[in-house]
């Protein structure tokens, strides 16, 4: 492997600085995550086959039990460690910051691992809906009509 990171390794690496979700631990001399809710270990699978930029997987260690042991895609597992941890900073906030705060942390994830994460959020809309139904919660139906019709000149 010499110095390059397979991308389990760095989805692991990710997961464990969701802090304070989780924390980076050792499993048999292996930097691996832990949650700090209820000691789920998340390992990367190190599979020479899948290389540094392929299909990452990783083992999960359900509750730290090595009897309950399942490998299953990397990003699947950072999907839930992410929204699980944006729920736990975000509790009792709008929730159209903490799809804000998520997206950003996405992009993040995919810089810093070469994956993508499924959220389980609704995109920002692009278009002029979205603007016009800010401005009538804003401004009020009647002022957005004016507006509106004097950009239309009538």
């Amino acid at each position: 492997m010499g110095g390059v990171r397979m991308r389990s390794e760095r989805v692991v690496s990710f997961i464990a600085n969701l802090m304070p979700s989780y924390q980076c631990c050792l499993v048999n001399d292996v930097p691996s995550a832990q949650s700090l809710d209820d000691g789920t270990l998340i390992i990367p699978v190190l599979d020479e086959q899948s290389g540094a930029a392929g299909d990452a997987w990783v083992s999960v260690r359900w509750q730290g039990d090595p009897a309950r042991q399942t490998e299953v895609q990397a990003d699947s597992v950072a999907a839930i460690a992410v929204v699980r941890h944006m729920r736990l900073h975000f509790a009792g906030q709008p929730l159209e910051r903490m799809a804000r705060e998520m997206e950003a942390l996405a992009q993040h994830y995919e810089f810093k691992t070469g994956g993508s994460l499924y959220l389980p959020y609704e995109r920002a809309p692009v278009g002029v809906l979205p603007v016009v139904r800010t401005a009538v919660s804003r401004l009020g139906e009647s002022a957005v009509i004016e507006i509106l019709k004097k950009a239309a000149g009538i």
